[in-house]
């Protein structure tokens, strides 16, 4: 006897070899029965495979995969940061915590300088890292600090990791993002109005170079005032009381 699995030209073999023996009219009967059946099978076939999915495309190397690294600029921002008058230029300092910056004080997380325009996505506009080996401290762009735009938002001046004793001042170029040292210490105005206008006003902490280090007056290092071109060139060494600080910062 035929199975449920056998195809339609099996069960009419099947069919021939059971019925030889059978009376006339119960061969016409069952051969109906069967090419009926058979018939059927062969007709739902074809229309499952008329109406069949399309086979799947199995995933390839090629593809694409989503990260979950943050970019850099995406981090939460450090404390540090100086913005625009407006509110429309923001340049801010971004820490990586999962890697080190060398420095002459040891290692520090690693940073960025960011910058963000109104209208456009925060990109990096300095990256830090350690001092080449032909370079001295001041080549060190490391542990950001004391951010200050210029009155014409085109050049951001800012302190970096420098000696043991003192920080590096250094600028930055906002539309090119080029760097340069100008002088030890750090820049604490762009000076607007009078002799100096468009010059720096930096603070040092240096020897003291009034007294010999043999004098009972010598002070060691200690705070020094002057005023530098934008190319970090100083043109006048202040007086140590703040007046002529006042004078200055006022345009006198």
């Amino acid at each position: 006897m035929a199975t449920q699995d056998e195809a339609p030209e099996n069960v009419e073999g099947h069919f021939r070899a059971w019925t030889a023996k059978s009376p006339p009219s119960i061969r016409g009967l069952a051969l109906a029965l069967v090419l009926a059946g058979c018939s059927r099978d062969r007709s739902a076939l074809r229309a499952e495979d008329a109406v069949a999915p399309a086979a799947s495309v199995a995933p390839t190397d090629a593809s694409p995969v989503t990260s979950t690294a943050t970019a850099p600029c995406d981090r939460a921002r450090d404390a540090h940061s100086a913005s625009s008058p407006d509110g429309k230029l923001v340049v801010y300092v971004s820490t990586d915590f999962t890697r080190n910056d060398s420095t002459v004080l040891g290692d520090t997380p690693h940073q960025e300088l960011c910058i963000a325009r109104e209208g456009q996505p925060p990109r990096i506009l300095l990256a830090g890292h350690s001092a080449p080996e032909d370079g001295g401290p001041e080549a060190t762009l490391a542990d950001f600090d004391n951010l200050l735009l210029s009155p014409d938002q085109r050049t951001l001046y800012f302190t970096s990791a420098g000696w043991v004793t003192s920080s590096a001042a250094h600028a930055v170029e906002l539309a090119t993002g080029k760097e340069r040292f100008l002088v030890d210490g750090a820049i604490e105005a762009v000076l607007e109005a009078g002799p100096y206008k468009g010059m720096l006003l930096a603070n040092h902490f240096r020897l003291d170079d009034t007294y010999s280090i043999e004098s009972p007056k010598y002070r060691g290092r200690m705070a020094m005032w002057s005023v530098l071109t934008p190319a970090g060139k100083t043109v006048r060494r202040l007086p140590e009381e703040g007046g002529a600080r006042r004078k200055v910062l006022e345009g006198r």
